[in-house]
């Protein structure tokens, strides 16, 4: 990634969180919409509780052996890398990365439950708090004198919002314990999966070439192509779009797509270990996106963006609107899992093309230009521009006659920031009533060629290749902007 990247990758994300911002706060206050919740994973490490809480008993951390929780979700075993370790893995996804904080604090929490209030000192009917078919079960096991085991239940919620029923096993003795300590042994296992599809590279002052990054579409007809060239080949960015048409990309627009698989986080993880029938219940079996990344150490990661999430008004009912996709990645190990991703972190599936590059036409830079050749219907205006370095030019002719160098300045701009707004490829038979061949200093030349498509409509073609779409009258204007330059008037902005 070049310098002018960085820097404006620098300033994009500043924007970026201005506008993240703004949303966010547009999204709290919309009375209409929420994300789905049916099963909150936020995977937040405050577990603070809000209200003075009493330990039924307190265990040194370290002497939690194993946790062993069942629940309606199946069987979960936390599992100690090794006697008084901190580092605790979950059986039943150990071919999952995990993500740590969670299952560490699952077993901190196993040291010294604590609850709120005792509801019952001997409760003769269990029932009554959902305790006799609990919704969890989870037994600890500690490493003290006595090897003692404990097993407690988790019953229905209480009346007070956020705390549930809890007894130890054998007893009659039910307390309410806060959500933020039991949901551990609430969720399923997948609630302790790492949320990070692929990291970010180790360097990230140095990012991996892209050797091609591939995205297809059902809802397009051709794929889109994107690959790393060098500073040297491009004045914006070291990303071009190269398929199906070959442009420089517009840095703000375009980093997300180029780079944005690296750090790439899901809201949940879904599914571990999905078979057939769950990539077809995600949209995974035929999914409406697929990325595929290869970079120039020869690693291949590709995503599948399957069915949308959208969300949900205030009875629960769907809205129209997406809030995410489900996607899956392959190429990184550990992560054989259907997640759920935030719709603002899955570009591909919703981008166009025409928003990703650039509006330059062509990525000379004006001092490295030696010369224009302009053919005009009938008339031919050839360009010549002196003089060297970061300064030039600072001379330039017209058919040998000399134009003021500040005005060619604003001439060369309207020339190569031509509004590329519409995409074109397709094969046309080329007659051109307009062409401009603009030849550097390095005897590089770069050959736009305008086609009549409609009476209102221009086809571009760049280097014999179809390009773009225009307006009619932006051609017209260049007409009227060749008279302006040698006349000296002013040269016309296009709106």
């Amino acid at each position: 990634m070049n310098s002018k990247l960085k820097s404006l990758i620098v300033c994009g994300v500043f924007v970026l969180c201005l506008a993240v911002v703004a949303v966010v706060l547009l999204a709290q206050a919309k009375d209409d919409e929420k994300k789905p919740s049916d099963n909150d994973s936020s995977q937040g490490t405050n577990d603070v509780l809000t209200q003075k809480e009493t330990p039924l008993f307190n265990y040194d951390k370290t002497q939690v052996k194993s946790i062993i929780v069942e629940n309606e979700f199946g069987k979960l075993s936390f599992i100690q890398n090794k006697t008084g370790g901190d580092k605790w893995t979950i059986e039943e996804i150990k071919d999952i990365e995990q993500n740590s904080t969670l299952t560490t604090a699952a077993a901190n929490i196993a040291a010294s439950v604590s609850y709120l209030d005792v509801v019952e000192e001997n409760a003769s009917d269990l029932s009554k708090y959902g305790l006799t078919e609990p919704k969890s079960t989870f037994t600890v096991s500690y490493a003290d004198v006595d090897q003692t085991v404990k097993t407690f239940l988790i019953g229905n919620e209480s009346p007070k919002d956020g705390y549930f029923y809890l007894c130890e096993k054998g007893q009659t003795k039910v307390y309410t314990a806060n959500e933020k300590g039991l949901r551990y042994y609430m969720n399923k296992p997948e609630y302790f999966a790492d949320l990070t599809l692929l990291e970010n590279p180790d360097n990230t002052d140095n990012w991996p070439s892209i050797t091609d990054l591939t995205v297809k579409r059902t809802d397009l007809d051709y794929v889109v192509k994107f690959k790393t060239v060098g500073e040297e080949s491009s004045i914006v960015s070291s990303e071009i779009m190269y398929e199906p048409i070959t442009m420089p990309l517009n840095v703000t627009n375009s980093v997300n797509l180029t780079h944005g698989l690296w750090g790439l986080k899901a809201e949940q993880a879904i599914v571990a270990y999905p078979d057939e029938k769950d990539f077809a219940e995600y949209g995974l079996d035929k999914p409406t996106t697929v990325v595929t990344l290869e970079i120039g150490t020869g690693e291949s990661y590709t995503l599948s963006i399957g069915k949308p999430i959208y969300y949900l008004d205030e009875s629960g009912n769907q809205t129209s609107n997406v809030a995410g996709y489900y996607a899956y990645i392959e190429g990184v190990e550990k992560t054989d899992v259907i997640f759920s991703v935030p719709v603002d972190s899955l570009p591909w599936a919703t981008f166009k093309p025409e928003d990703a590059i650039s509006t330059l036409m062509t990525s000379n830079y004006i001092y490295d230009v030696d010369s224009i050749l302009i053919k005009d219907k009938n008339e031919t205006y050839e360009i010549d521009l002196m003089g060297e370095g970061e300064n030039a030019p600072s001379e330039v002719t017209v058919n040998g006659e000399k134009v003021d160098v500040d005005l060619f300045r604003t001439f060369y701009q309207y020339v190569i920031t031509c509004p590329t707004n519409q995409i074109y490829w397709k094969e046309t038979v080329k007659d051109p009533y307009i062409t401009v061949e603009i030849n550097t200093k390095d005897g590089k030349t770069d050959k736009l060629e305008f086609v009549k498509d409609t009476e209102r409509r221009t086809i571009v073609f760049l280097n014999d290749r179809p390009q773009f779409l225009i307006a009619r009258t932006w051609t017209d204007l260049l007409s009227e902007n060749i008279t302006n330059l040698i006349n000296g008037d002013e040269i016309k902005s296009h709106v």
